[in-house]
């Protein structure tokens, strides 16, 4: 199966949360340098044509039983979102993201994973 887990996104990511602009941009560029890396090492390869559109699953695992927007929780991922595009060479305007937020077990992460066609 072509996923790969990533950290729960850092706070600043949200779109609700008012940061500098560089602390932003720090955080992002983590985020997606943990995705690339992670999916350069499990070897995510695109199910399909570069062309085509790519189903992809975000299971959400947060730390703690909060309200979750899914809207800002799928904003805050677009980093990781974008690292995963790097490593299989496609633009991640092919990406068609769908968002599940589970029960909090404590681990704080976001599974993402590549669907086939």
């Amino acid at each position: 199966m072509n996923s790969i887990t990533v950290s729960w996104p850092d706070r600043v990511l949200s779109p609700n949360v008012s940061a500098h602009w560089r602390r932003k941009s720090a955080a992002r560029k983590a985020q997606r340098l943990e995705a690339w890396t992670l999916a350069m090492q499990a070897k995510v390869h695109c199910p399909g044509a570069p062309i085509d559109p790519i189903s992809i699953r975000l299971d959400a695992y947060p730390k703690h039983e909060r309200k979750r927007d899914i809207d800002n929780l799928l904003a805050s991922t677009k980093g990781a979102l974008d690292g995963l595009a790097q490593a299989m060479g496609v633009d991640d305007s092919l990406f068609r993201p769908e968002l599940t937020i589970h029960p909090a077990d404590g681990t704080g992460r976001i599974v993402l994973t590549v669907l086939p066609i």
